[in-house]
């Protein structure tokens, strides 16, 4: 999934930049079986996505290139004790022109409401979670081999009214 492999990749080094964290910091992608969360971690999940307009079509010799801007949604999960503020600061910078500039493949679209999910741990204890759903636009291309008719003469035409 290249795609979702350059999202990734855009929302880690903007959550570095903006955060301002160390390029070791646990922001982990997606979650995964049998794995234990990092401490402190930042977990983002890709969740969903959908047209956000129509295709649109180029054409370039026998090639057909097809390219559609997308909405997804982007779960960023904040861990530990400062876990409330790094969202908060996320969700205060995301319709900023620094979002815009800072992040690479993507652009911010909505503005996310934080939600509480704090939950008991496998050692009973509380553990802070907050979350954001951060909708954003990206683009895809496709490119396509097709046979392009430039001279209808080329057919023989039948009638259809037998």
């Amino acid at each position: 999934m290249k795609i979702l492999s350059a999202l990734y990749e855009s929302m880690w080094g903007y959550l570095v930049k903006a955060l301002e964290l160390p390029n070791d910091y646990p922001i982990v992608k997606a979650y995964r079986n049998n794995v234990p969360i990092p401490e402190n971690a930042i977990i983002m999940c890709f969740r969903e996505d959908g047209n956000l307009d129509q295709l649109s079509r180029a054409y370039e010799g026998n090639k057909q290139i097809i390219f559609d801007s997308v909405r997804g949604t982007m779960q960023l999960d904040f861990y530990g004790e400062d876990a409330y503020d790094k969202a908060r600061q996320i969700a205060t910078l995301w319709k900023s022109t620094y979002t815009t500039d800072t992040l690479v493949n993507c652009v911010p679209l909505n503005n996310p409401r934080i939600r509480d999910l704090t939950f008991v741990n496998e050692t009973g204890q509380y553990e802070l979670r907050f979350m954001l759903d951060l909708e954003l636009e990206y683009n895809t291309k496709y490119e396509k081999t097709v046979n392009i008719v430039e001279d209808i003469s080329q057919f023989e035409l039948e009638s259809i009214n037998v």
